[in-house]
């Protein structure tokens, strides 16, 4: 195999999260006498800023020095965003600073990363000057920079900063609007309690068709127009409850104007099926929010990822609390919003937060203790250092040599890699009609195309 190959492996891995698996294909290259170049280093450290492996990724910045390769935009800026996915701001920066020693000139999406550390890190008002250094040296702002600062403005809680930065982004109309930047400014407003505000831009954003898959006041007929359904896909956790109180609003008025509505109501959430954590934050939420209410949804044994109820349960509930709501003019309104951002709400939200992270790292630790003990005590990996191991001389050549039949046998054996992988390999080495082949075909197609393997 040539480099090409294994850098074909290596982004096949980073496909599928499987980032030891990167490493064990870094390993072979070596072993085969051959010297990874920039493309090679940088879909490495693009899998380690995907599976969170920050101190991975600025070892590879050490080997691709100590190689004599100069490393590009392209490099630098998933070493900044996996120090970003690592909550490391201040890793970010040094970063970017090494950046300017070496002459590469930054880009959007660097500075983008930079901003996302910040607000991962509770610091907007840094999040701010990197936003204003970016308008200093002429670098347009994309979506992607706004909804990073309105997630800084979340995590800081600035709903004022917020709302005043969507307001210049929606004047002069140079960005496009997409409903992930529309999720952090109603969270942000939601959970500040600027309910009016929320519930104003929820019905543009609704207008606009950013989120088609509820965009109908009472929901879209579900399993045949039997049931009527919520579908919260789209939203995030406080833009999530912003619409279930506006559906809720909406069910309850349809009742005073004698409507026929379906026999049963559904709220889709969905279950977190392709979260790193397993999880869903808008499904937790809502669960919260519905059982501070004592409301009638619950989960079905037969689907996790949605609440159900009978339709006459959930108008009755919802007179009740009207009728016991303090509020004369807008009762019901009143009693949803002031429960969704209960106390007890927000300090169970924080704990799910903090449950989903620790069950992140648990995830990621254990991927690490049992690939570190499959590769044996007298691997590389044991050292815990930014890859010192991989040596190398001045002509550029590794001279770091291990057993390769130990380390490898797992990654030689293309039966362990899955469907896409193997296709991913077919088209990065040019191969013809593997976009039809099944699993067995793709094995035995690859390894005529290349017997090494």
């Amino acid at each position: 195999p040539n480099i090409k190959t294994y850098s074909a492996l290596i982004s096949a891995c980073e496909k599928s999260g499987q980032w030891q698996r990167a490493f064990d294909v870094l390993q072979m290259m070596l072993d085969a006498g051959l010297t990874p170049n920039v493309i090679t280093c940088s879909a490495l450290i693009s899998v380690c800023e995907k599976a969170g492996q920050w101190e991975r990724a600025l070892g590879m910045l050490d080997m691709m020095q100590l190689a004599g390769l100069t490393p590009d935009v392209v490099t630098y800026n998933a070493l900044i965003s996996a120090c970003e996915k690592g909550a490391q701001c201040d890793e970010a920066f040094k970063v970017y600073d090494m950046m300017a020693v070496a002459e590469c000139k930054p880009d959007t999406i660097t500075y983008n990363a930079l901003i996302r550390s910040c607000g991962k890190s509770g610091e907007l008002a840094r999040a701010l000057q990197v936003f204003k250094l970016m308008e200093t040296q002429g670098i347009e702002p994309d979506v992607f920079t706004f909804t990073a600062l309105l997630q800084a403005c979340e995590t800081s809680r600035e709903w004022k900063t917020a709302f005043e930065l969507y307001c210049s982004m929606d004047e002069n109309k140079s960005v496009p609007i997409d409903c992930a930047l529309y999720n952090s400014l109603l969270s942000t407003l939601w959970m500040n309690g600027q309910f009016s505000s929320a519930m104003k831009e929820l019905n543009r954003a609704l207008e606009a068709g950013l989120y088609p898959q509820a965009k109908e006041p009472m929901g879209r007929p579900f399993d045949g127009g039997v049931n009527l359904a919520l579908d919260l896909h789209d939203f995030a956790y406080g833009s999530a409850l912003a619409r279930t109180v506006m559906w809720l609003c909406e069910l309850h008025s349809q009742t005073t104007q004698k409507h026929k509505l379906p026999s049963q109501m559904v709220i889709i959430t969905g279950w977190g099926r392709h979260s790193k954590t397993g999880s869903s934050t808008v499904k937790d939420t809502i669960q919260l929010f519905l059982s501070e209410l004592n409301s009638p949804f619950t989960v079905p044994l037969d689907n996790k990822g949605r609440f159900v109820a009978a339709t006459e349960e959930v108008l009755s509930w919802l007179e009740s609390m009207v009728l016991s709501s303090p509020d004369p003019e807008n009762k019901l309104f009143t009693t949803l919003c002031n429960k969704s951002i209960s106390e007890s709400v927000v300090q169970k939200h924080r704990l799910i937060d903090d449950n989903q992270t620790s069950q992140l790292e648990e995830k990621t630790s254990v991927r690490k203790n049992l690939s570190d003990g499959k590769r044996g005590k007298n691997s590389n990996y044991e050292s815990e250092s930014k890859l010192k191991d991989f040596a190398f001389v001045d002509d550029g050549v590794p001279t770091h040599q291990t057993n390769a039949q130990a380390i490898t046998a797992s990654v030689r054996d293309l039966e362990d890699f899955t469907v896409v992988q193997l296709r991913q390999i077919c088209r990065e080495n040019k191969m013809r009609g593997y976009s039809k082949w099944n699993k067995s075909e793709l094995v035995l197609n690859l390894k005529e195309f290349e017997p090494s393997l």
